[in-house]
């Protein structure tokens, strides 16, 4: 028996419709429900359970530490969190948000808002939110030390930041074989 067969005979279905793993935490994985809404749901690897775990118009929630973090579909895609214990939300912008990414106590957040879009940072509760570059960035990626995003649209130029910094330049390293 090689690998793929063994791994055809683990496959087992777990959902008939479509599910977006979005975060895992505590042998519960996390999704935004597809087909009567996009309340946020939990699936127990152990038990085989699925319920709501909070209601809502959510988007791509990520926990972080003791919070998640979600873009709230029905009000322009805002960014909030909720506590995990306490589930009161919690509106970190009133900004339209079309990606996100969260560490190093920072959330890095791309708007792109016709007239002015930018790529913004912010301190996990909200605060001292900053632009870091103007213009529709994407691909928002997070080391323990960097930040990288490329413009949308332009392929070939990564650039990066120190995480926390207010300047950016061009990854040079990205194009190099």
């Amino acid at each position: 028996m090689d690998n793929d067969d063994i791994c055809r005979n683990w496959k087992e279905t777990l959902a008939d419709y479509v599910v977006n793993p979005a975060c895992v935490r505590n042998d519960k994985i996390y999704f935004v429900g597809t087909v009567k809404d996009h309340a946020l749901y939990t699936y127990d690897t152990k038990s085989g359970d699925t319920k709501e775990f909070y209601p809502g118009d959510m988007w791509n929630p990520v926990i972080d530490g003791e919070y998640v973090y979600y873009m709230d579909v029905e009000n322009n895609y805002r960014l909030c969190r909720f506590h995990l214990r306490e589930r009161n939300p919690e509106v970190l912008t009133t900004d339209r948000v079309d990606a996100f990414n969260i560490g190093n106590g920072y959330i890095y957040y791309a708007t792109a808002d016709a007239t002015d879009p930018v790529l913004k940072f912010m301190n996990l509760d909200g605060s001292n939110p900053y632009v870091l570059a103007e213009g529709v960035y994407t691909h928002i990626s997070l080391t323990s030390k960097n930040v990288y995003f490329q413009e949308f649209g332009v392929d070939g130029i990564l650039y990066h930041s120190p995480i926390g910094s207010y300047s950016y330049s061009a990854f040079e390293e990205a194009g190099k074989k």
